[in-house]
């Protein structure tokens, strides 16, 4: 074992503050994206395997709290939407019963 005395900035960030500096990156730049396109057109965020909905979403939020902008987001059908205009509606099928009818 060797100890010694060391820099805080020799050390660097830890693994999930590498994670996290990457996810607000990527968002940045999907909303900036967002900001430039058409309001006919959505920018879609589809987590990966190790992410979690959740927390792309608490990202997002803190995002655009530290950055207001004239946007609106939602989650569709397991991914983030983020458009300039209104959200496309939400596509659900016809309903049917679920429990039997009493005679």
């Amino acid at each position: 074992m060797r100890v010694r005395q060391a820099d805080a900035g020799e050390v660097g960030p830890s693994p999930r503050e590498q994670a996290r500096r990457e996810r607000e990156r990527l968002l940045r730049r999907a909303l900036n994206e967002a900001a430039v396109r058409p309001s006919s057109e959505v920018i879609l965020i589809e987590p990966d395997d190790g992410e979690s909905l959740a927390t792309i979403r608490i990202s997002l939020q803190r995002l655009l709290d530290e950055e207001p902008r004239d946007l609106v987001w939602g989650v569709r059908e397991g991914r983030i939407v983020i458009a300039k205009g209104e959200l496309p509606p939400i596509v659900r099928g016809p309903r049917t019963r679920t429990s039997a009818r009493r005679a």
